[in-house]
This record gives structure tokens, sequence and C-alpha cells, in this order.
């Protein structure tokens, strides 16, 4: 597609006036019918259109560009790049112009990047107008001042960009521009065989793919925030380059570590977002259940050991761990490391744990909560009586031991009002083989670790 500032003007011709003696000011003024008027926007009785193109003064050795749309549009003769009306020249030395040769003479003094055709109305060149499109983006700017007097910045109306800066920008975005459009040239390439040869014979001509370019994957990740776009797709083949990569990594601790570390922040925050959102929406016992099913990680932090879950809803009553009648666990884990089983009895962070006075000033603690207690209690007893019978039919219950049957209860929140927080933690304090958590303990857990994995090594221990 054609951009309308490129296409063919309407033949224009320069005219001058002097503004001052050593200041010429040029004019621009298309060829002109009458009836091309409603192509412009404009009134067949409105008189020849012109517009002041550029301006130059020799006493002050400055040049001053208005860059116009000179096709037939509806923005015939208006500023060509918006806001910006005017880009100024310092230290331009010329010779004053007099004709449109002299003007054509002038204009090839220009940087590297500007147009020297005043019939298609001067301006930036089409691959570098993205430097236009960043200066208009300051507000009240109308003048793009190219310098060496100035520092690269605003001031009101004006942006002054040094010529050095100029420069670096623009070979930056050349090159840019090289780089896509050999990579553009090497996907019709791959497009080409493919859709030819690959389709007339796989065999003979396998499908073409386009080989993994060093330093992709970096320049994805050092983009923060952006992996979190990627589609599940991406996703997957990322993983699928990390495993591939893992052996050389693994030559470099400090950098294998740094990505373990990584993943597991991310993986934490993602946890904990999910488990703070089911906090506040207040959720039911199978949507927490649901959530540490998909994340076991949680349990770990309550022990503080590494865990195996054996069961969830066990009935450690009955003659096999996954069904058949007895006490039901909602959780039954095992220590990774002594083997020793440890149950769990869920509730929601709606539990009541300190109801009204038991006493006056002494909060009595909630039937919900005696009842979690007792009822662990009881799955620990039974679960005792039952193991060996369990162990017989549960293949995953052979290697378990009950030396010390860990027993936890995760219930309610914690209570804000002094007296109620006294009376709960005398309680749980008092308590000797039951540990009770409160859900937003949990999230002050997880909260912690993830302070720890988001902080910056301290370099005095290394």
């Amino acid at each position: 597609m054609t951009n309308a500032d490129d296409q063919a003007p309407l033949s224009p011709r320069l005219t001058f006036s002097e503004v001052h003696p050593g200041h010429v000011e040029a004019h621009i003024e298309p060829l002109w019918r009458p009836e091309w008027a409603i192509f412009a926007g404009r009134s067949p009785t409105d008189p020849r259109p012109s517009g002041s193109l550029l301006s130059y003064d020799a006493t002050c050795s400055t040049l001053i560009i208005r860059p116009l749309v000179t096709n037939l549009s509806t923005r015939f003769l208006e500023p060509k790049h918006g806001p910006i009306t005017e880009l100024v020249f310092e230290d331009f030395r010329a010779s004053l112009p007099e004709t449109e040769q002299d003007v054509s003479d002038l204009l090839r003094g220009l940087p590297t990047g500007f147009s020297t055709s005043f019939e298609f109305g001067l301006g930036v060149e089409k691959e570098y107008l993205p430097i236009i499109e960043a200066v208009r983006r300051v507000r009240g700017v109308t003048c793009l001042v190219l310098t060496r007097s100035h520092k690269t910045g605003p001031d009101e109306s004006l942006f002054y960009l040094t010529y050095d800066d100029y420069d670096d920008v623009r070979r930056a975005i050349h090159r840019v521009t090289q780089r896509y459009r050999a990579e553009a040239r090497i996907d019709r390439t791959i497009l080409a065989h493919n859709e030819i040869l690959t389709a007339l014979d796989p065999v003979k001509y396998p499908k073409a793919t386009r080989a993994y370019a060093p330093g992709t994957v970096f320049k994805l990740l050092s983009r923060r925030g952006e992996a979190s776009k990627l589609s599940r797709d991406d996703g997957k083949a990322l993983i699928k380059i990390l495993k591939a990569a893992t052996p050389g990594l693994a030559q470099d601790a400090e950098q294998l570590f740094a990505l373990g570390q990584e993943v597991e922040r991310v993986s934490l925050e993602v946890m904990l977002q999910r488990f703070e959102a089911l906090l506040t929406k207040a959720g039911s016992e199978a949507q927490w259940q649901s959530l540490l099913d998909q994340n076991p990680f949680i349990l770990t932090l309550v022990f503080g050991y590494p865990i195996v879950r054996l069961a969830r809803q066990g009935a450690v009553g009955g003659w096999r761990l996954s069904g058949g009648g007895g006490k039901v666990a909602d959780y039954v884990v095992k220590n990774q490391l002594t083997r020793s089983i440890a149950l769990v009895e869920l509730k929601t962070p709606k539990t009541d744990l300190v109801v009204g006075d038991y006493r006056k000033g002494v909060p009595g603690i909630s039937a919900k909560l005696t009842g979690a207690v007792m009822q662990v209690l009881d799955q620990r007893l039974k679960l005792q009586k039952s193991l060996p019978l369990l162990q017989s039919e549960d293949p995953d219950l052979r290697s378990a031991e009950a030396y010390g049957i860990d027993c936890i209860v995760i219930a309610g929140m914690t209570p804000q009002e002094p007296a109620a927080m006294k009376s709960f933690e005398l309680f749980r304090s008092g308590l000797r083989d039951v540990r009770i958590f409160t859900f937003d303990e949990l999230a002050a857990k997880m909260r912690a670790l993830l302070d720890v994995l988001a902080s910056e090594p301290d370099p005095r221990m290394s």
C-alpha cells in the first residue's frame, strides 16, 4: 500500500520572497485546477493554494523546513508531521537560494534521513519517522531543532536534538531496518520452498523452518512482564528449549542457580496470588482442597519439612487408605526423610476460632476449632490402630511409619481483637499433639519466602 504522503504531487513550483536582507522564504504552489478542489476538501472558488515550505536565514545560518502534504487529498498542504510543524537546522551554511535549482542544491546539504525533494513536501523519510513520533509525544512541542549548541531535550515548544544524537538514533534505526529486511528475505525463501517444493515432494524436499537465533530468549526474558504474555504453545516451546539447554547451563552453576531461583519465585508469586484471591472471596472447603491439591508446596510450608502426599480424604480407620469406611482425614502425608505419617484437618477462613466471653475478659474457643482438634486426634488414634492392616492392602503405606504422627489443623483467620488473640494463642500453645495454623499465617509464610527469593544476594556473603 502506498503512503498518501508519497503519492505523485501536483507538479509544484516554488516562489520566493525576501523576509529581510539575507533571509529568503520559499513558497510551494502546486499546479492547480478548480475541479480538483473537491478532492482536496476545498471550494472551486478558493484562491490558488500555496504554503510556506522553507526559509533560510544566511545571517544566522539557520534553515527552517515546514513539511507539507503535497498530494491531492483532504490533508492537502497541511503539516505532514502533525503537531511538529517545523524542522530547524542550526549551523546550516549555504548560499542564499533564488531559484528552484538553488533550493535543490541547498537541500542536498541536509543530514541523511531528511527528504531532499521539495515536490514531495520535504520532511523526515519514512524509515526514520519513529524519531518524529517520539518527539511529538512530548506535550506542547511543535518544533524539532537540530543543534550543536544545546543538549538534547524539550524547551517549551521546542525540542532540541543534537546532530550527534540524531545520527546515532538514525543509524540504529537503519540497522534495525536492515536486520528485519534480512529476516523477511529468509521468511519469504522458506515460504516459497514449503509452498512449492515441500508440497510437491515432502520426502525429497522436507519442510524448511527458521533456525533459532542466539539471544532470542534473552531478549524476551530481559523485558520485565513480557513473559507473562506468552501463549500456551510459546510457553511449552520455551520449556523445551530450557530442558535441551540444561546440560550447557550446568557448566555455569551460578547461571543455573539464578534460573532455578527465578522459576521458583514466579511459581510462588502465582501461587500466592491464587491463595489471596481465594481468601478475598472466602472460598469453600472444597475450593481450598482443590488449591492445595494443585499446590502441595503450601503444606510443606506448614509442616516445615518436605512431604509426600499419600491421600486426600483418606479413610484412616478403614481397610484401605483410598476408601473402605472409617474416619476420613482431609490429607494424609508423610515426611519425605523420616517417612513418618502426618494428618491435616482443613477448615475454611470463615471458621470461627474464638466466640463470646467464657468468663469476663476471657473469650472462649469456638466449638468448631475444638471439634477440629478432637477430630484430628481421633483420626490419629484410628490410624495407629489400623496401620498394619492398611499397609498390607495399600502399597503406598508400606514404607510409612507411625513413630509420631504429626497433626495439623488449618482454620480461620488470626483474631485481631487483643483479648481474642490472647485466648487463641493460649489455647494453641497449650496443645501438645496438634499444631494450629490460620489461613492468613500461610499467606504470610509465602510472602516471606517470596521476599527472600526476590531479594538480591548480599555480595559480602559470596
